[in-house]
């Protein structure tokens, strides 16, 4: 269940029901008009609740096609609900009052636009500092390691030359080598090759069967959203726990 107060575009409050396992349209639009009395009661700000699927499907509870359930408090206090969304604009538009939001959810935790553009200036200046910093690493090691290793072998003595020298031929004879020998490939490069493979010939068949192709990226993101979906179930569970 997720839960969103009104904003400055939608002026109702909104609610998600994701219903984990099967079930059948009168379970489904009893629990929508029993969570809609409950936040209603609570608050008293008018609200349109949905319901979806584990694999993220809206569900339609009533037979005429409507999928969204509306509600709202009326001036003498009782709750009445609909499930025509027309009925909620409406309402809305016979009640034009701005209720005081601060005071309504003074129980749910808050950032005002000051807090929210401070905290995004601290994030800034946080990532413009770690850039600096890295810029002095690259630049020590890209220009004034290479440029003191250049001095002290201009002004160091002649045997230290002999010895960069030797070892510059070392390197070079040590690449020839690996080159003629044609050394066996490291485990990486080993890796890229086979996933190179395997992605050449999934490519291949998935050109000889497109619509198979797409039946399998369909059913793919179906499993990804039960699973998100399941993972949040779970997390509430424990949290209700």
């Amino acid at each position: 269940m997720e839960y969103s107060p009104p904003s400055m575009d939608i002026p109702f409050a909104t609610m998600n029901l994701v219903f984990t396992r099967a079930m059948d349209s009168t379970a489904v639009a009893a629990a929508m008009l029993e969570e809609l009395a409950a936040w209603v009661k609570r608050y008293g700000v008018p609200i349109m609740v949905s319901a979806w699927d584990v694999q993220e499907r809206r569900l339609r509870p009533k037979d005429e096609g409507e999928s969204f359930l509306v509600g709202w408090q009326t001036p003498a206090g009782e709750i009445t609900h609909s499930w025509r969304h027309t009925d909620l604009d409406a309402f809305l538009k016979a009640n034009q009052s701005q209720p005081d939001l601060r005071t309504i959810y003074k129980d749910v935790p808050y950032k005002t636009d000051a807090q929210v553009k401070a905290n995004a200036d601290a994030y800034v200046n946080e990532r413009r500092r770690q850039n600096r910093y890295l810029k002095a690493i690259l630049f020590g090691w890209l220009a004034v390691i290479p440029a003191g290793i250049a001095l002290f072998q201009y002004f160091g003595p002649e045997w230290l030359g002999l010895v960069a020298l030797i070892f510059g031929l070392w390197k070079a004879g040590r690449a020839g080598f690996r080159l003629w020998r044609n050394s066996k490939p490291s485990p990486w490069e080993q890796a890229k090759a086979e996933k190179q493979r395997k992605m050449d010939h999934y490519y291949y068949h998935c050109e000889k069967d497109p619509a198979g192709f797409a039946r399998l990226k369909i059913e793919n993101f179906q499993n990804q959203a039960a699973g998100r979906t399941r993972k949040q179930a779970e997390a509430l569970s424990k949290l209700k726990g």
